[in-house]
């Protein structure tokens, strides 16, 4: 494995040089921009110490998908339209929209 694709892997975990890497990849840079959904379901992995495989288990997707889902601007959880943003993001990736909610506050 060249020595970048190690320290890659070192820094961002497993996702990083796998399958969909590009979006995976994408996914883990998102997570650096407090306005994305990336933003969010890192804290929320970090608040609860999961990794991304079983946050997106939990969400019933897979971690591409998840990474997908991550690129999204991130529903203000303080907007009276919260509930309704996080419906619109559940019912796109076919997420359960409680949990979602839960991971995005």
């Amino acid at each position: 494995m060249p020595s970048n694709n190690r320290d890659q892997l070192e820094r961002d975990g497993p996702d990083a040089v796998t399958s969909d890497r590009l979006l995976r990849q994408a996914g883990l840079l998102a997570e650096r921009d407090a306005g994305t959904v990336a933003a969010a379901l890192a804290s929320f992995r970090g608040r609860v110490g999961l990794d991304h495989t079983v946050v997106a288990t939990w969400l019933g997707m897979n971690p591409t998908q998840l990474a997908a889902l991550g690129l999204c601007g991130r529903p203000d959880p303080g907007s009276p339209a919260f509930s309704e943003a996080v419906g619109v993001l559940a019912r796109r990736y076919g997420v359960d929209a409680e949990r979602l909610a839960e991971a995005l506050r």
